[in-house]
């Protein structure tokens, strides 16, 4: 069984991104896709914090309201609301930099990860765990360095391995928020069953 389809749900990658992209038509799916684009926003502004036993490694929650939208929206909504909710942070809270797109498709990819695999009921911990290994070698680790040797003349394979021992702490902490917030979003009916 592919890690796309659901148990007695065979609905195929494309068919997910038809289906996530008709939840745009609907005023109830673009009001919940504002809302979590508002939470992603105040908590990229007031959610970061580091631990006094990782000084260097700093935790931010914006992904939290992206994992909720990639289980009620999928991953076409998710991957829109993760690239303006990045766009909305830089340009309402700039501290002085240049506007760099690589961040913005970041933050669309993890949308659309978030979105294929979590979308319409599931959200297990193995997809939970999948999708957040995803995200954290393909769009942290390995593209993420490379925007930041783009932008900043970075050493590529020295800042790999800064920031992949960032995510070797972050990841886990990530993984267990977001299975956590599974049941809460289950009981709220907020992921609706297959249409």
């Amino acid at each position: 069984m592919s890690i796309f389809a659901k148990s007695g749900n065979n609905m195929t990658p494309l068919e997910k991104l038809r289906r996530s992209s008709h939840e745009l038509s609907s005023p109830a799916s673009v009001a919940i896709c504002g809302m979590l684009l508002a939470l992603r926003v105040v908590l990229g502004y007031y959610a970061n914090f580091t631990l006094a036993a990782f000084p260097g490694v700093k935790f931010s929650l914006v992904f939290i309201p992206t994992a909720i939208c990639g289980m009620i929206l999928g991953p076409v909504p998710t991957a829109i609301m993760g690239g303006c909710g990045d766009m909305l942070s830089f340009f309402l809270n700039s501290t002085g930099g240049a506007y760099f797109p690589g961040w913005t498709i970041n933050a669309a990819l993890s949308g659309l990860v978030y979105g294929m695999l979590l979308y319409k009921n599931n959200a297990t911990l193995p997809r939970v765990i999948i999708s957040k290994l995803i995200i954290t070698i393909f769009v942290e680790l390995l593209l993420g360095t490379f925007w930041l040797t783009v932008q900043y003349g970075f050493p590529y394979f020295e800042y790999l391995a800064a920031r992949a021992l960032k995510q070797l702490v972050t990841t886990p902490f990530e993984i267990i928020v977001i299975f956590s917030l599974v049941s809460v979003v289950k009981k709220a009916k907020l992921v609706r069953a297959k249409t």
